[in-house]
C-alpha cells in the first residue's frame, strides 16, 4: 500500500491508496475491499480527507475526488437485509458557482440523497420538505423505468426529469434545490429565460424517502457559500421570497394562454356545427378580444429560438428573465428588480382583469347565442395548479 488515511468522522473507516487503485477497510485495516469505482488501474500514492471527500493522486493520470462519502460511514452488514435504508444527507452548500450538469462537472454542493434498496421496489418516492414539514417537491420512480434499468447505482438530478432509481442496490438522488416552477405550455419559447422554480435558501430542510411500503425521514442542511461573509439570511430570504412571487406570476401568466387556446378551440368547434352569421359574428369578436390579449402576455409569432431576435418578450418572458437577474448574484435584491417586478406585474394585472372581463360578460353573450341554437356552451377550464415535480 502507497498510503493509508482513517475517516474524519468515523473511527476504524480506512481508505488506502495502492499500486492498482483505491481500497477502503470498515473494520481498522482486518479486511478491505475495492474503492476504485470507475478509476483506471493506475497507481495511488497520495490521499488526502477533505471535509466529505476523498482526494486521491495518481502516478500519470493526474487527481481525481470522490464526493460525498457520508454513505460509507453509516455502512453496516445489516443494511444488506434491509427493504429500504436512507443515509443522513451531507450538508449542501448553496454557491451560484456550482455546475450541475451531467457531463463530467462537479455537482458535490447540491444535495444529495443516498438511499439503497434490498430488493427493487415496483415505486419510489422522493419528497422534499421544508424546516417546517411542508412538502416542497415530489419525486417518483417505477412502471417501465424499473424494466428500463440495470442494477443499482443510479443517481438522478431533481429538476431535469430524472426519477429515482428502483432497482435493488445503492442508488444517489440530487435534488437541484429548486422549489417548483411556473407551468409549461406546448410550443413555449423564452429568451434568457426558463420555467425554473426560486432557488432555496440556505437553512434546514428534510427529505422523506417511501418505498415497500416503509419511509425513512432525514434532515439536513443547506448552507451559504462560507466566502459570502457579509450576505445575512434575510438577504436570502428577500431574494428567496421575490424570485417566488415572480414565479407565481409567470404561472399566471401561462395560465391564461392555456384558457385562452382552450377556449378559442371550443368556440372554433362550435362554429364548425353551425353556419348561423349571428354566431359567427359575435364569436369573432370574442375570439379577435382573447387573442389580443394573448399576444400581450406571450409573443405568438415565435416559432423558434431565434425568433425573438425579431419579435420582442412579452409580459412572462420580461417576468421570467427578471428572476435571473434576481439570482444572478447571491445577494438582497436590488430596489430595481423589486421596481420592475411591480411594474411588469401591473401590466399583467391589466390583461388578466381584461381577460376576466371576456371570460364572463362577452362569453355569457356567445354562449346564450350557442343554447339558443341548441349547441353546448363554452367553458373556461379552471387549470388549478397541479403538482409540478
Amino acid at each position: 500500500m502507497r498510503s493509508i488515511r482513517e475517516d474524519l468522522k468515523r473511527p476504524g473507516l480506512l481508505y488506502a491508496g495502492t499500486e492498482m487503485g483505491v481500497l477502503v477497510s470498515f473494520n481498522d485495516g482486518s479486511n478491505w475491499q475495492s474503492l476504485s469505482l470507475n478509476l483506471p488501474a493506475v497507481q495511488v500514492p497520495g490521499l488526502v480527507l477533505k471535509d466529505d471527500d476523498v482526494v486521491i493522486s495518481t502516478h500519470g493520470r493526474s487527481y481525481y475526488v470522490l464526493d460525498n462519502v457520508t454513505p460509507l460511514r453509516e455502512a453496516a452488514a445489516s443494511l444488506a437485509s434491509a427493504d429500504l435504508h436512507l443515509y443522513k444527507p451531507a450538508t449542501a452548500i448553496r454557491t451560484l458557482s456550482r455546475p450541475v450538469n451531467e457531463y463530467g462537472r462537479r455537482k458535490a454542493f447540491l444535495p444529495e440523497v443516498d438511499y439503497y434498496l434490498g430488493k427493487a421496489a415496483d415505486q419510489v418516492s422522493i419528497e422534499i420538505l421544508d424546516g417546517a414539514g411542508e412538502v416542497i417537491r415530489t419525486f417518483t420512480g417505477g412502471g417501465e423505468q424499473q424494466g428500463a434499468q440495470a442494477g443499482g447505482g443510479g443517481g438522478g438530478s431533481g429538476g431535469g426529469g430524472a426519477r429515482p432509481g428502483v432497482t435493488a442496490g445503492h442508488h444517489r438522488f440530487r435534488w437541484d434545490m429548486r422549489y417548483p416552477g411556473p407551468r409549461d405550455f406546448p410550443g413555449l419559447i423564452m429568451w434568457a429565460a426558463n420555467t425554473q422554480g426560486p432557488l432555496a435558501p440556505p437553512g434546514r430542510y428534510q427529505v422523506r424517502v417511501t418505498a415497500h411500503g416503509q419511509t425513512r425521514t432525514q434532515p439536513f442542511d443547506i448552507v451559504k457559500d462560507p466566502r459570502l461573509t457579509d450576505i445575512t439570511q434575510a438577504d436570502f430570504e428577500a431574494q428567496f421570497a421575490l424570485s417566488r412571487q415572480v414565479a407565481e406570476r409567470v404561472d399566471e401568466a401561462h395560465r391564461a394562454v392555456l384558457q385562452v387556446r382552450d377556449v378559442r378551440g371550443q368556440v372554433d368547434d362550435r362554429l364548425g356545427k353551425s353556419d348561423d352569421a349571428a354566431l359567427a359574428e359575435e364569436a369573432g369578436r370574442f375570439k379577435g378580444g382573447i387573442s389580443e390579449v394573448e399576444e400581450e402576455v406571450y409573443q405568438v409569432r415565435m416559432q423558434a429560438r431565434q425568433d425573438p431576435l425579431n419579435y420582442p418578450i412579452k409580459l412572462n418572458n420580461q417576468l421570467a428573465a427578471l428572476r435571473g437577474v434576481i439570482e444572478s448574484a447571491d445577494a438582497r435584491p436590488t430596489n430595481q428588480s423589486a421596481e420592475a417586478f411591480q411594474f411588469l406585474s401591473g401590466e399583467l394585472d391589466v390583461q388578466l382583469t381584461r381577460l376576466q372581463v371576456l371570460f364572463t360578460d362577452d362569453l355569457a353573450r356567445l354562449n346564450d347565442r350557442l343554447r339558443a341554437l341548441g349547441l353546448e356552451p363554452v367553458v373556461v377550464p379552471a387549470m388549478t395548479r397541479a403538482p409540478i415535480t
